[in-house]
């Protein structure tokens, strides 16, 4: 886990710190946070026009809407950043609401951040299903909260212990809210 999400430094901090490391790697000087800020700042512009979707995502969503499904994002990114991700592939207006790690100082695993989501909610978390990608922060880190975790493997990965539930795809989130498995709370 990073420092931002332990809540040790800011977003931009954490950026200055690793752009440092990189330019010191690389035998280059890296400047002052200005200087590191504008690196940044281009990289950003070249990240943002790389954003493209799975081909699974903007059906998924849509088939949640239809069924009713509430849908929250939780990341350990930047807001306004998620939300223009969300935007670009076309689910934005999907989403009920973000949680971001700048919103709240520290990040998943952490237990409030998905304490956070479910208040925003309005449900307790043994009602909610946390599908991501990552096992640790994303899988375990709900689950390890009381919510139902699950992880997303796109990868056919073998699956980690303690890990209860996975999928494959987007698309199998909804068919495993219909069942009469532990997810089926919703």
């Amino acid at each position: 886990m990073g420092r931002a999400e332990r809540g040790e430094v800011t977003w931009q901090e954490q950026r200055r710190h690793r752009l440092t490391d990189l330019f010191a790697w690389l035998g280059l000087d890296h400047g002052d946070d200005e200087e590191l800020d504008e690196h940044f700042a281009a990289f950003l512009t070249h990240y943002e026009r790389s954003w493209v979707g799975y081909a699974d995502v903007v059906d998924a969503f849509s088939s949640w809407r239809a069924a009713g499904v509430r849908v929250a994002v939780l990341t350990n990114g930047v807001n306004e950043q998620q939300r223009r991700k969300l935007a670009t592939l076309g689910v934005l207006e999907d989403v009920e609401f973000v949680v971001a790690l700048d919103d709240l100082g520290f990040g998943k695993p952490d237990p409030r951040m998905y304490a956070e989501a479910c208040r925003r909610f309005g449900l307790a978390a043994r009602d909610v299903v946390y599908v991501g990608d990552d096992v640790e922060r994303d899988a375990l880190g709900a689950a390890a909260a009381g919510l139902t975790g699950v992880w997303l493997d796109r990868f056919g990965l073998p699956t980690p212990e303690g890990v209860d539930l996975v999928v494959r795809g987007l698309d199998e989130v909804l068919p495993l809210l219909s069942t009469d498995s532990p997810a089926a709370r919703f």
